[in-house]
This record gives C-alpha cells, structure tokens and sequence, in this order.
C-alpha cells in the first residue's frame, strides 16, 4: 500500500493543483516535476535530492504555495522509506497549508495519505479517526474518491488485525477501479498489500500467488517503485514455506535492486540539507514572532499612555467643567440680585422723584431752555431718568424689533440729546446695550417662570423679545450673562 498511494493521491493532485497556480517560480516546479520522475521510478534517494532542492529554491523565491508542495512530496518519500513519523510530520504541515488556502481537494489527497501512514505505524485509533475526516472531504472524481474509501478501509482492517475483511475491501477495491476504467496502476498497489496481509495471516501460499499478480502488472506498466518491495515479500513467503533457494533468490534480487536505487550517502546528505533549510524557515518565523511581539508591546504601550493621557484630559476637563459651571451658577445669582436690587433702586427712584416733583411745582419758576446737556440740573436729570426707567422697564415696548433712541426720546418728552447725556452719564454705556441689557434681563426672568418655558422655545422668547434671529439673541445673552440661554435655564432651575 505504502508505495502506490502517495504517487497517485498527494504527487499528481498536488501537482495538477500548482500547475493552476500563479507561480513565477518554474525552477521550483521543474524540480518537483523531475522529483516525481525519480520518485515513480523507484529512485527515492535522487527523488529526495529533487524535493529538497524545490523546498531550498521555493524558500529562497518566497513561493510558499511550492514549498508546502515540496513537503508534501517529502512525506510521500518518507511514507516509501517506511519513516512513518517523519512521513507524518510533513503530511500534517501540509494539510496545515492545505486548510489555510481552503483546498479541500488537496485536503482529502493527504489525509487519504495519513490513513496509510498511520496503519503502517499501527495506529489504528488515529486512522480511523482521519478516515471519517476523509468520508467528509470530496476528491477530483467521485469514482477516485469511492476507491481510496475502499482502500483505507482494507488497510484500516489489516491493521486492525481483521484480515479476511480487509482482503475483502481491497479487493473490492480492485474490481471497482476496473469497473470505472480507472488506470492499470490502481490495482498494483492493493495486489501488494494482499499479499503482504496474506504473509501476516501465515498464508504463504496466497501471499506469493498476489505478489505475482502484482509483479506481472507492475513490468506490464513499467512501474519499478513497487518491485523492492514485491521481492521482499516474496522472499519472506517463500523463507514461511521453507524453500530457501527462491528465498535466497528473491532476497538477492530485493538487495541488488534497492542497492541500485538508494545511495544512503545522498540521501543522508539531502536529509542533512532539509535539516538546514527547516532550521533557517524556524529562524525566520521566530525572527518574525519576535518582531511581531515588539511592535505589539511597543503598540500596547503606545495605547496605554494613550489612556493615562486621556483620562487625565477628562479629569481635568471635568474639573473645569465644575468650576466653570460654578461661576455660571454664581452669575445666574448674581443676575438675579442684581434684578432685585434694580427693581429697589427703581422704587426708590420713583419715590424721589416725585419728592422733586411736588417741590418743584411749589417753587420753580420758568427758566431759559438749556441748549446743552451740560446745563441740565440735577433735578431735571434724575426726573428724565425715572421717565426712561419707565420706559424701559415697560416690556411690551422695548420688545418691538424697530425700538430706537428717537422713540425713547418722544416717550418721556425730551429729544435723543440729552436722553443720550442722561444714559451715558447714569449708566456708562450707550442706548443700544442698555437696551440689549433690559431685554436679557426680561428673557432671564422668563426662562425661569413656568408660564413662559412651558410654552415657548428659546428661540421663541428671543424672538417675543426684539430679537430678529436666534444668532442675535445667543450672542446679546452670553455678552450680559456669560452663558447660553439653555446653560442659565439648567442653573437657574437646577438652583430653584
């Protein structure tokens, strides 16, 4: 079984699976083409120089899809030498790459390999469980795949030590592959695998009768890979009948054909070189795990200062947060006191000038028009003042958009003159901020009276204010208070 299998499974899939590849590496591939030559022939050793020279060429050129190939085909050198773990080493590292590239095909050609390797080793346990992994993966036809699941469970039968079953798989499976047509070379493999489970079962006979079946085939087909094998097992039949002159013979043949195909000189040399090439891939995958780690710790560290500054950024921000919402909260009282204490002066205001009023119509006589605001009295200045309070305090009439100094003017019976004199020199500023400043203190007062702001926006106060757009409206609010409208609203019912 160990010499039929891998050729026609793993040797032709794989390379009919690369040939559809897009390699630039054709050194590598002739390598494997001529690897396979040696290989079919019988010639393991120059088959292994082959393989190992395609796994330094795809290594060097970075084909990692020839590379895996040329593992593979290493197995399959191996699984001939009857160096079952080494076989299975490489077989696993292929289906590894196998998996990766989701070639289930190529997947299903080496664990087909695996089953043998396996049984030859006598682990049955694991053939079994890689045979139902086989069941589930498809094969390049379905009459390739239902032969190979007849084979491996004859060879899973043999090792099983259930002979008779396992003859009968394998011979099943030598009738079915002439019944699809399938190639001569097929049956070759399960007439030598008869044999030897005859030699197993103490049935020399038998055993020689399928060694011959297999022997004829093989010279019909010029298959020369089975023959060392062949001879072998007919020499330890024929050594079971106890005719030593054809054991003696088959024996001689099997030492001068194997002797004439393995030179054990090159092939410790190639296995010498697979060792070095194996070494260097480890080197340069630990060299990238190094450099992997490096950057990785460089990153988490990178992300770790990242979070101790952001969270500093917070907690400072945060910070600022409180203590700015606190001045606002401090201005919003202060706002409102100064509203109180406005409404008082007024009151008081009021209270003095009608005291002036009342001594003014007991003693004043008429006097010369004052022609410059710098003549008007005392008097006249504060009783002008209490008429442009009056005014400004009357909502209805600075809430109009188009309110101005001249309609001021003609509502407490002066002109824009000394209106202006008096505003500048009582208030310190002009008609237009005085004016933003009474509007603001009114819409304060209704973003916090539940008539108002259950009823209108923001923005709708400010327009019901004099204000013809939201911008205009922000903009005069933060100038008198600091803040937004929304931000006072939130204190302000937040401190009530």
């Amino acid at each position: 079984m160990r010499k039929l299998l891998p050729i026609i499974l793993v040797l032709t899939l794989i390379l009919s699976s690369c040939s559809h590849q897009p390699t630039q590496d054709k050194t590598t591939y002739d390598l494997i083409a001529k690897g396979n030559y040696f290989f079919t022939n019988g010639q393991l050793t120059s088959a292994l120089e082959c393989f190992t020279q395609g796994l330094e060429q795809a290594q060097q050129s970075g084909d990692t899809y020839l590379y895996y190939v040329c593992l593979g085909n290493l197995g399959n050198v191996y699984l001939q030498m009857g160096d079952y773990d080494r076989a299975i080493h490489y077989y696993e590292r292929n289906y590894v790459e196998a998996r990766k590239k989701n070639n289930k095909v190529l997947q299903s050609a080496i664990v087909t390999n695996m089953v043998g390797a396996y049984c030859l080793k006598g682990d049955v346990k694991n053939a079994q469980r890689l045979y139902e992994l086989q069941m589930t993966l498809p094969d390049r036809t379905p009459q390739q795949k239902q032969y190979f699941l007849l084979q491996s469970q004859g060879i899973i039968a043999s090792a099983g030590k259930h002979y008779q079953l396992a003859i009968d798989y394998l011979e099943q499976a030598i009738d079915y592959a002439d019944y699809r047509h399938l190639d001569e070379a097929y049956a070759i493999d399960e007439m030598s695998e008869i044999g030897d489970i005859y030699l197993k079962w103490n049935k020399p006979d038998s055993a020689i009768v399928s060694y011959q079946r297999c022997l004829n085939l093989a010279k019909k087909k010029n298959y020369t890979v089975v023959l060392p094998d062949v001879y072998k097992g007919l020499a330890k039949a024929y050594a079971k009948k106890g005719d030593a002159a054809k054991q003696c013979e088959w024996h001689t043949r099997y030492l001068d054909l194997t002797d004439s195909l393995r030179g054990p000189g090159g092939i410790k040399e190639a296995e010498n070189k697979i060792f070095d090439i194996e070494n260097q891939q480890t080197e340069r995958q630990i060299a990238s795990l190094t450099t992997r780690n490096q950057t990785q710790t460089f990153i988490i560290i990178l992300v770790v200062l990242l979070v101790v500054l952001l969270t500093a950024f917070i907690i400072v921000m945060r910070r600022n947060y409180r203590r700015l919402r606190e001045v606002q909260r401090l201005l919003v009282e202060k706002n409102e006191r100064m509203r109180r204490e406005s409404d008082q002066q007024k009151h008081l205001l009021n209270q003095y000038a009608d005291m002036l009023a009342q001594q003014e119509e007991k003693t004043s006589e008429k006097t010369t028009e004052k022609k410059t605001a710098s003549l008007i009295s005392d008097e006249q200045q504060t009783l002008l003042l209490r008429k442009i309070e009056n005014v400004m305090t009357d909502v209805s009439v600075i809430s109009r958009s188009d309110f101005s100094m001249r309609q001021l003017a003609d509502a407490v019976g002066s002109n824009t003159k000394y209106v202006s004199v008096a505003i500048n020199e009582a208030y310190g500023e002009s008609f237009k901020n005085l004016l933003s400043e009474y509007r603001i203190r009114e819409a304060c007062r209704r973003l916090t009276s539940p008539e108002y702001y259950d009823k209108f926006t923001l923005m709708g106060i400010g327009k019901d204010l004099g204000f013809n757009s939201s911008s205009a409206f922000i903009a005069a609010f933060k100038k008198v208070t600091g803040m937004t409208p929304a931000v006072y609203q939130r204190l302000a019912l937040n401190n009530s």
